[in-house]
């Protein structure tokens, strides 16, 4: 988990990834149903130590880079 913030009643947790234009695969492809489970599991675990009433959600952010300059960044909210 690389971004853990809070909006409205939602607690997020977001997995970033990076990307050159052009790269063969989005970077929500990146994260497969093992890199998901994984990251159900620290939120959990973060959960747990930091019980809160807020409903989690997990989102991805894709950003594409090109040498030191994000060119574009798509967010995609309740990713899976």
């Amino acid at each position: 988990i690389d971004v853990i913030a809070r909006q409205g009643e939602w607690l997020l947790f977001v997995e970033v990834k990076t990307r050159r234009p052009n790269a063969l695969a989005s970077g929500a492809a990146a994260v497969t149903l093992t890199k998901q489970k994984l990251l159900i599991r620290a939120a959990e675990a973060y959960l747990l130590a930091n019980p809160c009433d807020l409903q989690p959600r997990f989102d991805v952010a894709e950003v594409e880079y090109s040498g030191r300059t994000v060119r574009h960044i798509e967010y995609i909210e309740n990713a899976f």
